[in-house]
């Protein structure tokens, strides 16, 4: 178990050892399902990946990107828990990896793609936070 989604997950976390064993024991089923298209599937796997960026912030950033590219065809961008799930997920990589985005052109670029995805939905709040992109060289 991943402790991802459990209320109680702050009582028994797993160690950082067994956290990072458990996320490169999962990639695997993890791009198997983010092909599946199912919206709801999609949030959840979202919500999951990032449950372990504290350990692998670049592999875990760019695998959310590619899951809701992958989710398009479903309409994950279109679902508004989508939206402020996305969202806060890209705020919080600004606070905390600012330096991913200076670094790696990779992660740059998933990043105006996801923001892409969700400012072509119309979602303002996407749109809001595209205005705060000059905030990674600060």
């Amino acid at each position: 178990m991943s402790d991802a989604s459990r209320p109680d997950a702050d009582e028994e976390k797993l160690s950082p050892e067994r956290r990072s064993r458990f996320y490169e024991e999962s990639k695997g089923i993890v791009r198997r399902l983010a092909h599946s298209g199912l919206p709801r599937v999609t949030h959840h796997l979202v919500e999951l990946l990032d449950h372990f960026s504290t350990e692998h912030p670049e592999e875990v950033f760019l695998s959310v990107a590619e899951l809701i590219r992958a989710g398009q065809p479903g309409g994950y961008q279109y679902e508004s828990l989508a939206a402020r799930r996305v969202v806060a997920f890209v705020e919080r990589y600004l606070a905390e990896y600012r330096w991913l985005f200076r670094q790696n052109k990779d992660c740059r670029k998933a990043l105006v793609r996801i923001l892409d995805i969700f400012v072509d939905a119309g979602w303002p709040e996407a749109h809001r936070l595209t205005y705060r992109l000059e905030e990674i060289y600060r």
